[in-house]
């Protein structure tokens, strides 16, 4: 809040009124992932196994808490300009892949036959911060109606997955033989090449007084940037799986293709107006 009105403090010496609000509310993202990762022939495997997927690992973001501080100078009962701080609370819902492996004997022996299965489980999106300098206008009167528009500026941000991955035997004999935590992270930084960080938002607004300096203020706003590319880190499995689960998993991560994740959405928020 302290940098909205340091952006705000060369107008706020002119004739004007000063507005601080603070709001609340839901999150609309846009924003759908797939994996498709064929295993084939992996390194470091037995001779004779073979690895092959079952389910794709995909990524759907829900939405999460909006929250956000606003300061704003009207020139004017219709012109303005606006400084913000938004947060968004974008959760990302996984669903994990299975991969079965396959290691052939010779006969009479049956084939072994173990399962790779990632399961299902969240994913934390942090850090989605923008800050925005707008142009405002509005109406006069106890219930007034309007409108900003502007840059804003997307920090860097981290996605973070935590899923069990279970270590099973399908055949001849089924049974679990191993679980642990799996934590895959991943992270857009600014100074990546063609990760441009600006971008614009606009929204819309309604205020209804309920005093001389209070008023109810619902808004609906539109934030939009340039698809991010998010770079995968090293896995980490605890405790660490039976072999061959092991090497799967590092290689899977091996191969993973950057995440192009849209940070583009859309906000529903209410909260309160404070005058001055």
């Amino acid at each position: 809040m302290l940098v909205l009105l340091a952006c705000l403090a060369p107008v706020a010496g002119a004739a004007g009124e000063l507005e601080l609000s603070a709001h609340g509310g839901l999150v609309f993202p846009f924003y759908e992932e797939t994996f498709e990762f064929d295993p084939g022939g992996l390194p470091g495997l037995p001779f004779g196994t073979t690895v092959t997927q079952e389910d794709v690992f995909r990524l759907d973001a829900r939405g999460g808490l909006a929250l956000g501080l606003s300061a704003s100078w009207q020139f004017s009962d219709w012109f303005g300009v606006e400084g913000r701080l938004d947060t968004a609370d974008v959760s990302v819902n996984t669903t994990g892949a299975r991969y079965r492996i396959v290691t052939e004997l010779p006969g009479p022996i049956p084939d072994l036959v173990n399962e790779l299965d990632l399961g299902s489980g969240d994913a934390d999106l942090r850090r989605i911060l923008p800050l925005s300098l707008n142009l405002r206008a509005r109406t006069s009167g106890r219930t007034r109606v309007g409108a900003s528009a502007g840059v804003s500026y997307l920090p860097a941000f981290k996605i973070g997955i935590r899923t069990e991955a279970t270590f099973a035997a399908v055949s001849p004999i089924p049974f679990e033989i191993a679980s642990a935590q799996l934590a895959l992270d991943a992270e857009a930084l600014p100074e990546d090449e063609g990760q441009g960080r600006v971008g614009f938002n606009a929204g819309a607004f309604v205020q209804f007084d309920v005093g001389s300096h209070l008023a109810l203020q619902i808004e609906g706003r539109y934030f939009h940037f340039q698809e991010q590319t998010l770079t995968w880190e090293q896995p980490e499995i605890d405790p660490p799986l039976p072999f061959p689960a092991n090497i799967l998993v590092d290689q899977l991560a091996e191969r993973l293709e950057p995440v192009e994740f849209n940070p583009t959405f859309f906000q529903v928020t209410a909260g309160l107006a404070v005058r001055f």
